[in-house]
């Protein structure tokens, strides 16, 4: 049994590199954690103003998306901590993040009842959809 040691808040979500050597944290202490997987901390991503609930790495595993309580979506360069877009327009906090299989576009999803699909080169979104509403 090993141990992640530095968030000092909550871990909301974590998730797997897709080569399966590095794991991803997000806290309640507005941070996001990058672990090898036996538990050597190999960078810290701050960039959002609230929690972060959530985390995933991008197909190729060279990004990060992020999603908070602050409303944004942030793409990271996870290796270097640079942030590389951000994405607004929810109007309460990002819940969940996944990347399409290519690597191309970001679904969110927010407590504000949407899903939305960003073009990740455009940082624009390109659908929103509503819970409880017809296609």
């Amino acid at each position: 049994v090993g141990s992640l040691l530095g968030h000092t808040g909550e871990i909301n979500s974590v998730a797997f590199s897709p080569c399966g050597q590095h794991i991803a944290t997000a806290s309640d202490d507005n941070s996001i954690r990058v672990w090898e997987v036996g538990g050597t901390p190999l960078t810290e991503l701050r960039g959002h103003d609230n929690w972060v609930l959530c985390a995933q790495f991008s197909p190729d595993g060279s990004k990060l998306a992020s999603g908070s309580a602050d409303r944004s979506t942030l793409l990271w360069d996870w290796a270097s901590g640079q942030v590389l877009a951000v994405l607004q327009g929810h109007q309460q906090g990002v819940a969940s993040v996944q990347f399409s299989s290519d690597g191309e576009k970001i679904l969110t999803g927010s407590w504000d009842s949407t899903a939305r699909v960003w073009e990740i080169s455009t940082r624009q979104c390109e659908r929103t959809f509503r819970a409880g509403s017809e296609p």
